[in-house]
């Protein structure tokens, strides 16, 4: 799948692989924090903003194949993905829900 953005051509994978998806689920888990009272009894689950951040970072590593430019061709980084704006954050975000939402 290719999206356009403003600035760019990103060329998506059509379906995650199964490692893939094992590997987005460990990164998933590493975002909840579970909190006991002294008696052990209650379970509080937390969600550490940044490591939902890594989470969706991790997705994004796995969906995105390249980035074209008119001048040039990257990998998917952190730092890319932080200079979108709003409008092609979102758009880039939908198309790749709908690929984490495939069920094979």
């Amino acid at each position: 799948m290719i999206i356009e953005l403003s600035k760019c051509k990103v060329h998506l994978k059509d379906e995650l692989t199964w490692w893939d998806e094992k590997e987005i689920e460990a990164t998933i888990a590493g975002t909840a924090g579970m909190k006991t009272d002294k008696a052990g009894i209650n379970v509080d689950m937390t969600v550490n903003p940044e490591a939902l951040l890594r989470a969706t970072l991790k997705t994004y590593e796995k969906v995105v194949e390249k980035i074209e430019t008119e001048d040039k061709t990257a990998s998917f980084s952190e730092q890319w993905v932080r200079t979108l704006n709003k409008e092609d954050g979102h758009k880039l975000e939908e198309a790749i829900e709908q690929i984490t939402a495939k069920k094979k």
